[in-house]
């Protein structure tokens, strides 16, 4: 069985007496197993060194009787960690869905807005050079060509012996 399998809803029911999602079935035999390992070891030795007047059956039936109860006891445990685990993957899956991912989408809101306000200021700020640059280079071009209207009428006048006092176009208009 795969993990799609595993996971789709119509294949999430519940298995054993224990009342286990197929899903958890693995995880919950190894928390089973690992206990019962564990506590009958401990069961035994506690049997076996216990200084009492108990004969070998006495003590073998101890022995059963301790792992009958660790059994059940083991299988409550594990069937209590695993909801307790399942209930902590629910809460998670809501405080993810009710709070993070709110948050995450009003972040990456503020991060697009904020993008656009500082490209739309550097736009405007690139805007304002480039302008400034073409005024001067347009300024500079016609300054240029009225120079040169002025002098070639300065050259006119002078070609025909007239005197010519009109000042050069950078005076009329303050620059120097």
């Amino acid at each position: 069985m795969n993990q799609v399998e595993r996971r789709s809803p119509a294949n999430n029911e519940r298995q054993s007496i224990w009342s286990i999602r197929a899903n958890w079935s693995s995880p919950y035999f190894m928390v089973f197993t690992v206990q019962v390992i564990a506590g009958e070891a401990v069961i035994m030795l506690n049997e076996i060194t216990s200084k009492t007047q108990d004969s070998a059956y006495d003590t073998f039936v101890g022995i059963i009787q301790g792992v009958g109860w660790m059994g059940v006891a083991s299988a409550v445990n594990t069937v209590a960690i695993s909801e307790l685990l399942e209930g902590l993957m629910v809460t998670a899956q809501w405080f993810r869905q009710k709070y993070l991912e709110p948050l995450k989408e009003r972040q990456r809101q503020e991060g697009l807005e904020q993008g656009r306000e500082e490209g739309l200021e550097q736009g405007i700020e690139q805007g304002i050079e480039q302008g400034l640059q073409r005024g001067r280079k347009e300024g500079r071009a016609e300054l240029i060509s009225q120079f040169k209207d002025w002098d070639a009428r300065r050259r006119d006048a002078e070609a025909r012996g007239e005197s010519f006092d009109e000042p050069p176009p950078y005076y009329e208009n303050g620059s120097v």
